[in-house]
């Protein structure tokens, strides 16, 4: 597995990991409902406390065409694997209700991610930044653990137009410990993405952490461009 820090970086468990990995997932979906049972078993040859064996059962709900109410509830448990000295088991947790109208969706979230302050819950194989906020301070779980408390709004400028290729994402986190009564901290997420052509999207990003018992103070800003190839407008 080549990792995100590429050949440059002077540890080479950053660039790269040997690994032993099977995932499983199996889905069965009936209108606007989905339910996934999956099952990751993943061997670190390199990192041995890394090697974990996760088994989750995940429940999705789309909103109708016209809006409505949507949902994603989820659980699993993690437990040490294969080659792992440790020993332990975690919960996992996500409920995550919505409302959509008029094209903009409100999201309520709670994330759990469990720990029992020598060892917590992680995801070797997440795409780090898409979760628990994008300043990037929760990449790895801390080992008293993580709730993440969230609400989110997004949606397009507006539905006709030039205004329809503009769309916005607002989310605001509580960070707080499973373990113990930590408040980690708080975070402000903010988006705004604007089609330029069909496939070429332009992008505003900002995230603000304030630091309660986690990290520090961060800000971080990003300002992209992306090509998807040719979409429809």
């Amino acid at each position: 597995m080549n990792r995100v820090a590429g050949p440059d970086a002077i540890n080479p468990l950053a660039r790269q990991r040997d690994l032993n990995t099977h995932l499983l997932h199996v889905a069965w979906g009936h209108g606007r409902q989905q339910v996934v049972g999956y099952a990751y078993l993943h061997k670190d040859k390199d990192v041995a406390t890394a090697s974990t064996a996760t088994y989750g059962v995940r429940w999705t709900g789309k909103p109708a065409a016209d809006g409505g109410f949507g949902w994603s509830a989820e659980g699993a448990r993690q437990y040490d694997y294969a080659n792992n000295p440790l020993g332990f088991e975690h919960k996992y947790w996500l409920v995550e209700p919505s409302w959509t109208q008029w094209g903009i969706t409100g999201k309520l979230g709670w994330e759990f991610l469990g720990g029992d302050s020598c060892t917590a819950l992680q995801t070797p194989l997440a795409s780090m930044h898409a979760f628990n906020g994008w300043d990037d301070q929760f990449t790895v779980t801390p080992a008293t653990g993580l709730q993440d408390y969230y609400v989110t709004l997004n949606g397009p400028l507006g539905r006709t137009g030039v205004a329809r290729r503009f769309a916005w994402t607002v989310t605001y986190h509580e960070f707080r410990s499973v373990r113990g009564s930590a408040r980690y901290g708080s975070e402000w997420d903010a988006s705004l993405s604007y089609v330029l052509m069909p496939g070429l999207n332009a992008l505003l990003k900002a995230a603000d952490y304030r630091a309660d018992q986690w990290g520090r103070d961060d800000t971080k800003l990003w300002l992209q461009l992306e090509w998807t190839g040719k979409q429809p407008l």
